[in-house]
């Protein structure tokens, strides 16, 4: 049996835009993430851009460095899996 990574919510907080406009709040990206066995983000790759490639770029760094998960299990132990996420700009 298999249960998949689970996101940790206080691990996944949205990165922040300086900018008070409200177009900044429609800025998406979609990401392809390789999960660790101990929940850690090994990689990123992008699936849908925001149109911005440092944008993009910000948004794989902010969700390799702060992002966790509860590590997918095999059987119950940790394997490393690959997962969609999407990260929104606020």
């Amino acid at each position: 049996m298999t249960r998949p990574a689970e996101a940790i919510a206080e691990r996944h907080e949205f990165p922040r835009l300086s900018s008070n406009d409200s177009a900044t709040r429609q800025i998406v990206v979609r990401l392809l993430l390789s999960i660790t066995g101990d929940g850690a983000v090994a990689d990123a790759v992008v699936t849908s851009t925001s149109g911005t490639p440092s944008l993009d770029a910000f948004a794989i760094a902010w969700v390799k460095e702060r992002w966790r998960y509860r590590p997918a299990l095999q059987n119950g132990v940790p394997i490393a899996v690959t997962t969609m996420a999407i990260v929104q700009f606020l």
